[in-house]
């Protein structure tokens, strides 16, 4: 991969995405590259057009799958039976735009790569949350093999 095509690419990233288009680009290199580091340069130059420009470094490792969809609480609906929603972690964001790294996803157990599908494919966590539109999403890891501790990730 080549470090000096990220903004590039995160720039068409932001052009799909105010086209309502799905792009989620993964950067895959070698560690020590500086993938992570492009993408930090990319935040801080949109932050100086927009400082409210927002960014969520999530670094995957650190987390289980039900870290994505909150704490459970309980409630009663209208016909007074128990149920069960969760409540919202800090790190999704609610409104304005930004940029989301998932940082080394193929370091993470199969629930969070699961949910990962499905905030990548849907934009949406469980069953109570949706990514605003003016968030992308991006990737940065390191390749499969001997060299690192990480899991195969199928295509999906």
């Amino acid at each position: 991969m080549k470090v000096d095509k990220i903004e590039e690419i995160l720039d068409l990233t932001l052009e799909a995405r105010k086209q309502n288009l799905a792009f989620n680009p993964m950067f895959v290199g070698e560690a020590g590259l500086g993938k992570s580091e492009a993408v930090r340069q990319w935040v801080k130059e949109q932050q100086k057009k927009d400082e409210n420009f927002g960014f969520v470094d999530f670094r995957t490792a650190y987390y289980e799958g039900p870290d994505f969809v909150g704490f459970p609480e309980t409630f009663k609906d209208e016909d007074g039976r128990l149920r069960m929603l969760h409540a919202l972690p800090k790190m999704w964001p609610t409104k304005g735009r930004g940029l989301i790294l998932f940082e080394e996803p193929n370091r993470g157990n199969t629930m969070v790569m699961n949910c990962l599908m499905q905030i990548l494919t849907d934009r949406e966590v469980g069953t109570d949350y949706k990514l605003p539109d003016g968030w992308i999403i991006a990737g940065a890891m390191n390749p499969e093999g001997a060299r690192y501790d990480v899991s195969a990730m199928d295509t999906a």
